[in-house]
This record gives C-alpha cells, sequence and structure tokens, in this order.
C-alpha cells in the first residue's frame, strides 16, 4: 500500500516517512530471518538518510530521530549493541547538527540525549517524544 501511495504522490516525504517506520517494525519483528530483516533496516535506513537531506524548514518531523531510535531498537534486538553503540556515536554528532538548526526543540534534544547516553555508557534509554514514533 505504501508503495502505491509513494508511486502516486511521489513528492509526499509524509507517506515515505511512514513507509520507512513499517520498514523498521517489520525488520525488528523478522528478527529470525537475518536476511531479510537486514534487507528491509537498509532500504527503511537509506529512505530516511534521504529524506533526512532534504531542506526541513517548516516541517514537524524529523527522520534522523525515526532513523536513531528504530534503527537503535533494530540493532539491539539482533545483539548488535557495539553497532548499536558506534552508531549512537554518529547520530549523537547529527543530532547536535540538527539541535543547532532548531535549539528549542525537545524531541531533538531528547533523541540527542539518548544518543550521548548510548554511546558514553552503552545503555540504551529510548528517547520521549512529544508525539511517540509508532513502533506497533
Amino acid at each position: 500500500m505504501f508503495r502505491l501511495s509513494i508511486a502516486a504522490y511521489p513528492d509526499n516525504p509524509f507517506v515515505e516517512h511512514a513507509f520507512a517506520q513499517e520498514l523498521f517494525v517489520h525488520a525488528i519483528d523478522y528478527a529470525d530471518d537475518a536476511i531479510l530483516a537486514n534487507n528491509l533496516a537498509k532500504e527503511a535506513e537509506g529512505i530516511l538518510l534521504r529524506l533526512h537531506a532534504l531542506p526541513q524548514e517548516g516541517v514537524d518531523y524529523y527522520p534522523l530521530l525515526t532513523l536513531y531510535t528504530l534503527r537503535t531498537k533494530y540493532l539491539l534486538k539482533n545483539d548488535l549493541g557495539k553497532e548499536a553503540r558506534r552508531a549512537a556515536r554518529e547520530y549523537f554528532e547529527q543530532l547536535t547538527q540538527l539541535a543547532e538548526r532548531h535549539p528549542n526543540n525537545k524531541d531533538i534534544a531528547a533523541g540527542r540525549a539518548s544518543a550521548l547516553k548510548l554511546a558514553s555508557t552503552g545503555v540504551w534509554e529510548p528517547p520521549t517524544f512529544s508525539r511517540q514514533i509508532d513502533e506497533d
């Protein structure tokens, strides 16, 4: 259904964002099939990175927050704690840059704090956002 929506409305980043979220949810659910889960996670990551690179002025969603949160959950579910911690360092840097452009955004601050804690201690506390990222 998402692919049809994207084909019909290719300039709608909200549909692509939702599709990437759904791909990550399935990647997390299909952890028993490592190849399928990895393919879904890679596709979701690619979509969210591309959306993050687009101008985001005047929007109230941040693909980088979705990517950090769901990719971290995916990595930890697959016992890839070292990879999650390494990625958290990268996400922290990217979220810091995003926070500089949006200094009053509490969701970005929450994601940044979560990434810093994971990167520095190895403990992940999922960020709490004003609007929760749909993980179900």
